[in-house]
């Protein structure tokens, strides 16, 4: 199944589930004292798309 092909409800459960992943990701990093810019800018744009579609649910 293509990320296009899901339903807004879908999209919408599966970038929660990434947005949870990045913020492991961005701890484990700051645990280790490793550069976050990336994932904070990442986590920035999931939670543009997340605002986007809950305005569609």
């Amino acid at each position: 199944m293509n990320y296009k092909e899901l339903s807004p409800q879908q999209s919408l459960e599966m970038m929660e589930k990434l947005k949870t992943a990045n913020r492991q990701m961005h701890s484990f990093k700051v645990e280790r004292g490793m550069d976050t810019s990336r994932t904070d800018a990442e986590y920035q744009k999931i939670l543009k798309h997340i605002t986007e579609l809950k305005s569609q649910v």
